[in-house]
């Protein structure tokens, strides 16, 4: 699997707060419809990733707090509830 340098700019604008398409289009000076199709295909690039970090406690603690967030009524970028959804997939806790 190999990620464009733009899909890294996306993964970095997303990672760095920038949480809604319109505010990481800003930074990246494209359209908000521009970051959704990066999303799509970051996505389907990363899928495979998904059950290898699902084993690392980093990637559950992130997963609690994404859905303790969504719960408690933050809009949370539905991507990141699959991630966290598929993360703790068959955890007690």
């Amino acid at each position: 699997m190999c990620l464009s340098a733009r899909e890294v700019d996306v993964l970095r604008c997303l990672a760095t707060g920038h949480d809604s398409n319109k505010a990481a289009a800003r930074v990246l000076g494209v359209q908000p419809f521009t970051i959704k199709d990066y999303l799509r295909i970051l996505y389907r690039k990363l899928a495979p990733l998904r059950r290898a970090a699902v084993q690392t406690v980093g990637a559950k603690d992130w997963a609690r707090r994404i859905l303790t967030r969504a719960e408690a009524g933050e809009r949370i970028r539905p991507i990141c509830l699959r991630f966290a959804q598929e993360a703790l997939k068959g955890d007690v806790a």
